[in-house]
């Protein structure tokens, strides 16, 4: 069965919505104080996802009861690779950080535009559709409302038809959060209206027209059409990043983007929007597009990009990447533009048309009274940016390369749009004075002279020259600090002359996106970006934006740079500083780090005792058995001596009865060789009766001869000493089998000690620099793909359709979603199937803390035999207790091998393991292919290497 489309679901999401009354209020209200309490952990999230903190509280509650030691995707916990679905997550060292794979692994951060509607849906998505494909409204939305039907699972896949579910719903939660927390402020889905104003508002901030919830109609202040005549009277003026009083009707530039639009709203309409603090005084608010983002998403009116195209005084936005810029456009209703689009441009009129833009945007109390035909948008025939798919590795390498050559470090020229080509690539756009979103489109490709599409770059048709040392310091990306407005240099080197001859080139793309003060401390020093980086807490930042503002005693850092240019001794004291700060920092990691491998290290000691007890215990009970074992042989032993000390004494005696013996053993001996001899001589009498008669008489006579033979030479001193013998013997045997015992005890806690001073080894062996290598995941991702194939349906094969070696039961597990068909594994995307990979393999076995070479044998050979069976071998053949699972006792021990060694024993224990398998021929060339492989990614020390 398919899941249902958002598209055809939210009218009846939005009638469940406003029908929906909470039915058990009291208990409502107690778990919603709970989780608005908590508010600023989730908006830590938020910030970080772009997913509502509120949405995210609510599943929080409906997962793990707000436990902040469980993990947000399921429940299991937080410090353990999760066991139940999603599997393979974790572990994680903060919520945080747990809560962000969640929303990430399904798919809730590709959602920005989000409205109450578009939250119901994604959390019935999130929790799975078995309810939806039952007909009811599903008790993990609305549970607690008056829109509840009974019907729940009861357990995995056992469905019952009238149990109510108890838990409180998210709806629920969310109505009763908004009852305590009046800054939410939902933003409502609309079906396209025949007029703008008609769009959908947020409660609180009505369209046009309409009143909004508890208050009388909303006046209109201004019109669309008054907005485009007073941007059109500014074409022309200067772009500059700076901030512009929103209450000075005279203002005549320069401008940026988000400002010149706010500037035209408050002209217009006599309010703030887009501000970063839309409470600020005019005079003082700092526009900035993320602020933009989140009036839309607070405030309302979103519109489609068509919509707003054909809308006079239409907006159109484009969300900033994080840490960097957006960008924002006024419509003229026909497709054109008025807006400030940089510094190379200023403010100009242009198009809607190929170019990337998230959301159309209206304004609250605006009146929209001109509408022209519905405009169709081409978006960019080629955008080359963060995060989309289907781009075409040569171009990005294109890109990169063309970047390196003007000075500006992607990284390594990979062909992966990552975090360090976004960076270079705003960078470069802010030299240039283009929009500086970290987007490579028509203009930034002219600019670096090359082409997004065929074979061959070309060269732009106007040259740029490459940056001068000399050239005048560019513009920042906007922060998002109230009331700072900076200008960032240090893209170019010799940022303070005379002082720093030189900047790092792969350090300097990357400050361009982050707090301008942080990018002046990264040109001080440079290695204070590691600490930075490296602080999941953000303190470190503060410090060092703290340490800039009190010796340049000014928070603007264009005033900031300047103090560091004039005077040196501020420089040295800056340096010294943020040294200071750097140390703090990596001391700190370092105690955390062996405060964690101590506690890890005590816990596998315990470990090992208790096992090493068990064996004791266990040894001792075999002793105990042995012994008892031979005190019967001693009794059997005793008890002849017994017999034939009694005769002795009766002969000694004179005792008639010691006649017995003689006499018994003289006749048993005369019949049993007589009879011999009478069948030797005579022959067997004839008849089978009679043979058997015989057979058993001489039987009898051979058996009595032979207890007579063992009286008489047993009596003699020869067989006492082999009676003797025999019982030191055994005696002999215990003592050896105990001092084998007490040898492998021994052996066992040898083996304890030595795996505990290696996992101390390692710990003394720690870099202080607490550099971890990049992540080998998508070179070695290449490689296992490679291996693995694309799309195959073997009708013969039972586990069906398989795509990037992932099978169809694997992707319905992965998905939750038992109804996907073959298409569906046809149409698995290369991004997925990584993620696949990386959720339940590369970390399960923790390939990122393996050594280079080793990370990819075992990650190939998990993939190809199981996980389990990978991460045994790994343990077997470093020395650590195989328990199939890889901690950090298991990192330490493979680490304190040298790498060669281990690839080369794990390569031949799996041409062992293929030995006997039918298509043995095929795997033992893929061993050698990846031993290979492994082997050269050591010599060659990682070059090459992508940040998965």
């Amino acid at each position: 069965m398919k899941e249902p489309v958002y598209a055809s679901r939210w009218p009846q999401l939005a009638k469940w919505w406003d029908a929906a009354t909470i039915t058990n209020p009291t208990e409502v209200a107690a778990v919603a104080k709970r989780l608005v309490a908590a508010k600023d952990r989730y908006q830590s999230v938020e910030a970080k996802t772009r997913v509502p903190w509120y949405m995210i509280a609510a599943i929080h509650e409906r997962e793990a009861s707000q436990s902040w030691n469980k993990q947000l995707a399921q429940g299991d916990p937080l410090n353990q690779v999760s066991t139940n679905v999603p599997r393979g997550m974790g572990p994680f060292s903060t919520w945080e950080e747990g809560a962000i794979a969640a929303l990430k692994h399904d798919g809730l951060t590709s959602v920005s535009d989000w409205c109450i509607e578009k939250v119901l849906h994604w959390q019935e998505k999130y929790n799975g559709w078995g309810y939806f494909f039952r007909g009811i409204p599903s008790p993990y939305v609305w549970g607690a409302t008056s829109n509840q039907r009974p019907g729940k699972y009861v357990s995995d896949g056992v469905w019952s038809s009238t149990t109510m579910d108890r838990q409180i719903g998210c709806a629920a939660m969310l109505k009763g959060m908004m009852a305590i927390d009046p800054s939410i402020k939902l933003v409502r889905e609309s079906a396209e209206p025949e007029a703008p104003e008609l769009a959908r508002a947020a409660p609180g901030a009505a369209a046009p027209g309409a009143a909004a919830p508890g208050e009388g109609a909303r006046a209109e202040k201004g019109t669309g059409s008054g907005l485009l005549r007073r941007a059109q009277q500014h074409i022309g003026e200067e772009y500059v990043n700076i901030q512009v009083p929103k209450d000075n009707p005279n203002w005549k530039g320069p401008w940026d983007c988000a400002e010149f639009i706010s500037w035209l709203v408050y002209q217009e309409a006599g309010v703030l929007y887009g501000c970063v603090d839309d409470n600020a005084k005019p005079s003082e608010a700092d526009a900035y597009t993320g602020g933009w983002q989140q009036d839309v998403e607070r405030l309302g009116i979103r519109v489609s990009i068509e919509k707003a195209a054909a809308t006079v005084g239409g907006i159109v936005l484009r969300y900033p990447p994080p840490g960097g810029m957006g960008h924002i456009a006024l419509c003229d209703g026909k497709g054109g533009t008025v807006e400030a689009k940089g510094r190379k441009y200023g403010v100009v009129a242009d198009t809607v048309q190929n170019r990337g833009w998230h959301t159309g945007v209206l304004i609250p109390g605006i009146k929209y009274d001109s509408v022209g035909d519905v405009v169709a948008i081409s978006p960019p025939a080629e955008l080359y940016a963060r995060n989309t798919p289907n781009m075409d590795k040569a171009i990005i390498i294109r890109i990169q390369q063309a970047l390196a050559s003007k000075g500006f470090s992607p990284g390594d020229i990979d062909g992966e749009y990552g975090p360090d080509t976004e960076a270079a690539v705003v960078a470069f756009q802010l030299s240039e004075g283009l929009v500086a979103d970290g987007a490579t489109g028509r203009d930034t490709a002219e600019a670096l002279g090359i082409a997004l599409t065929g074979a061959k770059p070309v060269e732009s048709t106007k040259p740029v020259e490459p940056v001068q040392t000399d050239a005048k310091p560019i513009e920042s990306v906007k922060p998002v600090e109230p009331g700072v407005k900076p200008t960032l240099p240090g893209l170019i080197p010799g940022l303070i002359p005379g002082i720093i001859p030189k900047i790092l080139p792969s350090l300097l793309p990357g400050v361009a996106a982050m707090n301008p003060l942080i990018g002046l401390a990264a040109a001080v020093l440079p290695d204070i970006l590691k600490a930075v980086v490296g602080d999941k807490a953000g303190t470190v930042a503060g410090a060092v934006t703290q340490a800039v503002t009190q010796i340049t005693q000014t928070q603007n850092p264009e005033e900031a740079r300047n103090k560091l240019n004039a005077d040196p001794a501020a420089v040295a004291a800056l340096q010294l500083k943020l040294a200071e700060i750097a140390a703090a920092q990596e001391e700190k990691r370092e105690q955390a780090q062996l405060a964690l491998l101590k506690e890890q290290n005590e816990q596998e000691g315990k470990r090992q005792q208790a096992q090493m007890a068990l064996l004791k215990e266990q040894h001792e009970d075999e002793a105990k058995k042995r012994e008892a074992q031979l005190e019967q042989i001693r009794a059997e032993i005793e008890d002849t001596k017994g017999a034939r000390s009694t005769f002795a004494a009766l002969a000694l005696a004179n005792s008639p009865m010691a006649w017995g013996a003689p006499v018994v053993s003289v006749l048993v001996t005369l019949g049993f060789f007589g009879i011999l001899l009478i069948l030797v001589l005579r022959g067997m009498a004839q008849g089978e009766q009679v043979a058997q008669i015989i057979n058993i008489t001489v039987g009898a006579l051979a058996a009595a001869f032979a207890t007579v033979v063992s009286f008489w030479l047993g009596s003699s001193q020869g067989s006492r000493q082999k009676d003797a013998a025999t019982t030191a013997a055994m005696e002999s045997q215990v003592k050896q089998t105990d001092a084998l015992q007490n040898t492998m005890l021994q052996a066992q806690a040898k083996q304890a000690e030595v795996l505990q001073s290696t996992v101390k080894t390692a710990m003394a062996a720690t870099p202080a620099s607490g550099a971890k290598k990049p992540s080998n995941f998508r070179r070695c991702m290449d490689i296992v793909l490679a291996y693995e194939g694309d799309y195959s349906e073997d009708p013969g094969d039972p586990a069906g359709a398989t795509q990037f070696g992932i099978k169809i039961a694997a992707l319905r597990d992965w998905r939750h979603d038992d109804g996907l068909t073959a298409e569906d594994v046809k149409k698995l995307g290369r991004d997925e199937a990584c993620e696949i990979y990386r959720t339940r393999y590369w970390n399960v076995l923790r390939c990122d803390d393996l050594p280079l070479g080793v990370d990819l044998v075992a990650f190939d050979f998990g993939v190809n035999a199981g996980t389990g069976r990978s991460a045994k071998m790994l343990q077997q053949v470093v020395g650590a207790a195989d328990d199939s699972s890889i901690g950090d006792a298991t990192i330490a021990a493979t680490k304190a091998m040298a790498p060669r060694d281990v690839i080369k024993e794990m390569s031949n224990r799996r041409l062992d393991y293929y030995r006997d398998l039918p298509n043995a021929n095929l795997l033992r060339n893929r061993t050698a292919a990846v031993e290979k492989t492994a082997m050269e990614m050591i010599d060659s020390g990682g070059a090459g290497n992508v940040r998965g």
